[in-house]
């Protein structure tokens, strides 16, 4: 491990826009401007979002008068101002080519959602409208349990822990061996759990989901600890560009053509239900 480098800043240029501001600015901001879908989400106004996405054609809705969000990156700008699931679900119903294209950095719709926070409702519901990108890595070498890892705690505060957990339950089960990817600064998600002084309990549970995803690979493949390493990260990356090559193809499928834990099937809020099988980077390792 490379430590001096954990150090280090970890801010990415996010090439969206804009940054999360207090909504009442953005509306004294935009008092005389026409009122976009993405305009609407920065102020957070969800009833406004969810009643555009329902009532008018999706091609008369208006997205951006700066082109700066557009329907391959709208899912992710909602992200970023912790959309909820309603309002996640509609603008996949509207915009499912977000959920499959990466944004300027290489990070899935998944991805964004980790770094801000997102419910483990929304996480959940990403997860399964774009599996094989819960195990990925973007352009800085980042998986979404890196995020998770490094920023998940900021976004919460009384609920944060068990939040996190959750998430952390999720990724576990969808992409486990993401727990052992290291990114472009040779740190995985357990370091960026330390130095981000997340909770204790956090902490084991992705100490465990390393340590019992290390265990099965070593017992499947007799290799090193250096060759399972190496394998993880060829693997991941081997996946990501066939995941991208892939986008096109996906995109034009009937949107009614989803996986059985998609949008149409119901979430309690007490309750997330964990997914069942290990990802496609997983099952390639």
């Amino acid at each position: 491990m490379n430590k001096s480098r954990m150090t280090a800043s970890h801010q990415e240029n996010d090439q969206m826009l804009p940054k999360h501001p207090l909504a009442a600015s953005r509306a004294e901001q935009f008092v005389d401007s026409p009122m976009t879908l993405a305009r609407l989400i920065s102020l957070q106004n969800w009833n406004q979002v969810e009643t555009m996405l329902t009532s008018r054609p999706v091609e008369t809705i208006p997205i951006d008068d700066r082109m700066a969000i557009a329907q391959e990156n709208i899912i992710h700008f909602a992200c970023r101002f912790s959309a909820p699931l309603s309002t996640i679900k509609l603008l996949a119903l509207k915009y499912p080519k977000s959920l499959l294209t990466p944004d300027a950095i290489g990070r899935f719709a998944i991805h964004v959602a980790c770094k801000y926070g997102a419910s483990p409702l929304v996480i959940h519901f990403l997860i399964c409208e774009n599996f094989p990108a819960s195990g990925v890595p973007d352009d800085s070498g980042k998986a979404p349990i890196h995020y998770v890892a490094q920023y998940y705690a900021r976004s919460h505060s009384n609920d944060g822990n068990e939040n996190m957990l959750q998430v952390v339950r999720l990724f576990k089960a969808a992409a486990p061996e993401s727990f052992n990817l290291e990114d472009n600064e040779e740190c995985n998600a357990i370091e960026y759990a330390l130095e981000s002084n997340c909770d204790i309990k956090v902490v084991k549970a992705m100490q465990r989901a390393a340590r019992d995803d290390w265990r099965e690979l070593k017992k499947r493949h007799n290799i090193s600890h250096d060759e399972i390493r190496n394998s993880l990260e060829k693997t991941a990356l081997e996946n990501r560009k066939l995941l991208l090559g892939n986008i096109d193809e996906d995109v034009e499928m009937d949107v009614r053509d989803k996986p059985a834990l998609s949008a149409g099937r119901p979430i309690s809020d007490s309750s997330v239900p964990l997914v069942a099988s290990r990802s496609y980077v997983a099952k390639t390792a």
